[in-house]
């Protein structure tokens, strides 16, 4: 019963990892059409360079209800990071943050 429940939970994360890497890409294909650079990346979050200020950005997204960090927060100023989620939410994200930058630019 252990083992099964071992392979079980394998498979399981296993289909999550597939899942992670789906919607990552999706994220940084939004990304790239919003005008923001998706760093390569291999977990459950995408930092992307910004041509805004990364915390205004972050404030006009909060606004909107969507929560994302400011480079700033830990070091690395110009850049976001955005968790990965369900293609519908970074369908969102990336369609607000498109918005959001073309506001900050005018």
């Amino acid at each position: 019963a252990a083992g099964r429940a071992c392979l079980r939970a394998g498979e399981a994360a296993d289909r999550r990892r597939v899942e992670v890497a789906e919607a990552r890409d999706t994220l940084a294909r939004g990304l790239r059409e919003a005008g923001v650079e998706p760093m390569p990346s291999a977990a459950n979050f995408v930092l992307g360079r910004v041509d805004v200020d990364a915390t205004k950005l972050a404030e006009g997204l909060a606004a909107r209800g969507l929560l994302i960090r400011p480079g700033t927060d830990f070091g690395m100023p110009g850049y976001v990071r955005i968790t990965v989620g369900p293609d519908p939410l970074m369908e969102r994200v990336s369609s607000e943050l498109r918005a959001a930058c073309d506001s900050l630019r005018r």
